[in-house]
């Protein structure tokens, strides 16, 4: 309501209905509810564009939208229109492979990421976002290919991010073995940035706690390395705690009343974190709470 308030009475502030439009689009994205709110999100990103017609994050924002919602015909329009409006070449490369992999055109997708690839310019941080598009149209085991070719393109100062998205990767296509096999290639040290740190042990801690649940006997000493791997640089960090709390609770003989503690120091730092509310329902299932 608030959005189609400002459409109908709202200042011409072009960063205003951007803002708006991009959350309300995150929001009915993750409620798979794209189609509930598409006129008013589709209004939004048209405004922008009338005011500021070079607006590259708009034009983004219009296609995938549209694309999302189905709307294959209007996304192709919206995309020719921002190829010639000359917005940014990395940009227009990932709303060409957006409105591709909509239409299930996966090789035109994996075309735009090598041209990607094959700019001289192109840094880990415009690599980021294409995983989880790649993964939202039904192909995460081919983002680990993809992943794999960034990885051997770029610098390697650059490399740990893309090494890290493509563990992630790896979690979402259900390749655990995999996952696990490549955090032993990943080399980060104190003395790096704390944001990459902390991004390598959640991944360490979503790798492990999925391998745990699959078979736990097979992966438990490479948990229990991670754990140690995590400890040697900050003893404190809850993603060890976690993976340890896991590890106590699949072991041969449980220790709950220890998982139980450390799970909740969990969530005492981390209210939302998956992982512990999973090891809790495992400590409810096997206590019978």
């Amino acid at each position: 309501l608030q959005a189609r308030d400002m459409l109908a009475r709202g200042p011409d502030v072009p960063e205003m209905y951007l803002q708006t439009a991009a959350l309300l689009f995150r929001v009915a994205k993750s409620q798979n509810a794209v189609a509930d709110h598409l006129d008013t999100v589709v209004a939004l990103f048209d405004r922008v564009l009338r005011m500021r017609p070079e607006s590259e994050i708009a034009y983004q924002g219009l296609i995938e939208t549209l694309a999302l919602a189905g709307k294959t015909e209007e996304s192709r329009n919206v995309l020719q229109r921002a190829e010639k409006a000359g917005i940014n070449p990395m940009v227009l490369l990932r709303c060409r492979a957006y409105v591709a992999l909509s239409e299930s055109n996966v090789a035109a997708a994996e075309t735009c990421f090598a041209e990607l690839l094959a700019t001289p310019e192109v840094r880990s941080d415009d690599i980021a976002g294409w995983s989880d598009m790649f993964a939202r149209w039904g192909h995460a085991d081919r983002v680990v290919d993809l992943l794999t070719k960034a990885i051997s393109s770029v610098d390697a100062p650059q490399r740990v991010p893309l090494q890290i998205q493509r563990v992630a990767a790896c979690l979402r296509a259900n390749r655990v073995e995999d996952a696990l096999g490549w955090l032993n290639e990943i080399n980060v040290g104190s003395g790096d940035d704390p944001s990459l740190l902390q991004s390598l042990n959640r991944v360490r801690s979503d790798a492990a706690v999925l391998a745990l649940e699959v078979d736990a006997p097979a992966f438990a000493s490479s948990c229990e390395r991670l754990v140690l791997d995590i400890r040697d640089l900050n003893p404190k960090d809850i993603h060890a705690d976690l993976i340890a709390a896991h590890l106590l609770l699949k072991g041969a003989d449980p220790d709950l009343g220890e998982a139980r503690r450390l799970l909740r120091g969990v969530l005492l730092q981390e209210p939302s974190s998956f992982g512990a509310r999973l090891g809790l329902a495992e400590y409810l299932r096997q206590t019978g709470d």
